[in-house]
């Protein structure tokens, strides 16, 4: 059941731009909630919107895929975000770990959930707050 809207899955977001985000409707179902550490967005009108958003202000945004796991209906993927983003690191390349939860219905994803560390995505690359975060992580680890 799941298979044809996985490997769809793969394929846009291995390469995510503002164009791609047409191919939505044939992933995910109609009702789809999506969760991030920042959001939660439901309904596919939704979840196009936030993407468009964010695909706007990138340079560019991809995803590899190391590791999936699968049970039942449901799929875990384990990947790194690369993107950059023009008011960040001065445009360079930021890698981001991260995982995914696919559960899935004969219509399409119906609950992605996306697991990361946004210190590392974004308030570690704010110039003077990502020195602060930099400063209590080594704190922390000494």
């Amino acid at each position: 059941m799941m298979q044809p809207y996985l490997k769809r899955f793969e394929t846009l977001f291995t390469n995510l731009t503002v164009d791609s985000l047409a191919q939505l409707d044939s992933i995910y179902t109609e009702e789809v909630v999506f969760k991030d550490p920042a959001h939660t967005v439901e309904g596919l009108d939704a979840l196009t919107a936030y993407f468009s958003g964010l695909c706007n202000d990138l340079t560019h945004c991809r995803f590899e895929i190391f590791e999936r796991a699968f049970n039942d209906n449901v799929c875990f993927l384990q990947w790194q975000m690369s993107f950059s983003h023009p008011k960040l690191q001065q445009g360079k390349e930021i890698l981001v770990p991260g995982c995914s939860v696919l559960k899935f219905n004969d219509n399409g994803i119906y609950q992605h959930t996306d697991f990361f560390d946004m210190g590392t995505m974004l308030y570690e690359q704010v110039p003077l707050l990502g020195g602060v975060v930099n400063f209590l992580k080594r704190r922390l680890a000494a």
